[in-house]
């Protein structure tokens, strides 16, 4: 089935110690690319200004842009800051003033979807529900929102079947949002070079490891993860192919500076990368 992303495209300013680099960036843009290697077809919706280079966006045969509309006001930025050892000092964001809504938008529900709804800023994830609720798949947070973004997210939990989440923003939510209550809700949760653990009923049943990567520049590696996992699942693959896949993205991601590795990473080092993770994952019973 067909895959739309409801997300963020930004211009991005990446610093990391005394470099400097301006981007294509934003959850939609990294997770909608990351599905499409996946031979998923991709569906991106997102507001941009008309400052936006949409020249500049890959070309690939997977990724249909028909839902990223130009409006009125600038395109989201942000400025992301690193130190010299790749740690995540602040992010600086200047929102467009207009968010993507369904009713911009009536073609979206006209389609026959797989959804994934971000609940990271600028997005209002419940102005979806009632549009796509049986459609909804997957959803993913930050960290800087999780308080104010607390009832929505809550909202969203009976309707999908994955959560993305960093162990920080897992240890943050874990106990407002009562996972133990979704049954159906499976939690995947990254941390960086140690991989992923993914969660059902607050119980481990996989251990995926991380490929070890040469590190760039760590931004989007979470969204590339999801959208190569999420790509993998619209095409009824199982969870440990999805996420070995979607693991051995972001490995490829944070080895360049923003989207810029994958977008020339080969099918060769993908399948690679893919076959050691999968072969070592842990699998424990539910």
């Amino acid at each position: 089935m067909d895959l739309l992303v409801i997300g963020n495209v930004s211009l991005d300013t990446i610093e990391i110690g005394s470099q400097k680099v301006e981007t294509i960036g934003g959850t939609g843009y990294y997770m909608a690319y990351a599905a499409s290697l996946t031979g998923c077809t991709v569906f991106l919706a997102a507001i941009v200004g008309p400052d936006f280079p949409f020249e500049s966006m890959p070309k690939m045969k997977q990724l249909n842009l028909k839902y990223l509309k130009s409006t009125t006001g600038s395109t989201t930025r942000f400025t992301l800051r690193y130190d010299d050892t790749k740690a995540l000092k602040n992010i600086i964001s200047n929102f467009n003033t207009k968010i993507i809504d369904p009713r911009d938008t009536p073609s979206l529900a006209e389609g026959t979807y797989v959804v994934h709804l971000t609940s990271k800023d600028p997005i209002l994830p419940e102005n979806f529900i009632t549009t796509f609720n049986s459609s909804v798949f997957s959803t993913d947070v930050s960290l800087s929102s999780l308080e104010k973004k607390r009832a929505s997210i809550q909202l969203l939990l009976p309707y999908i079947k994955y959560i993305f989440l960093n162990l920080e923003e897992y240890h943050q939510c874990s106990n407002w949002l009562k996972f133990s209550d979704h049954p159906n809700l499976t939690v995947i949760v990254t941390n960086d070079k140690s991989g992923v653990q993914v969660y059902r009923n607050n119980n481990v049943i996989l251990d995926v490891p991380a490929y070890k990567a040469h590190l760039v520049d760590p931004t989007g590696a979470g969204d590339v993860l999801a959208g190569g996992c999420v790509g993998m699942l619209c095409q009824n693959k199982d969870l440990v192919a999805a996420l070995s896949v979607g693991s051995a993205l972001a490995s490829i991601c944070v080895e360049g500076w923003g989207a810029s590795r994958i977008t020339n990473a080969s099918s060769e080092e993908i399948y690679k990368r893919t076959t050691w993770i999968q072969s070592r994952v842990k699998k424990y019973a539910e």
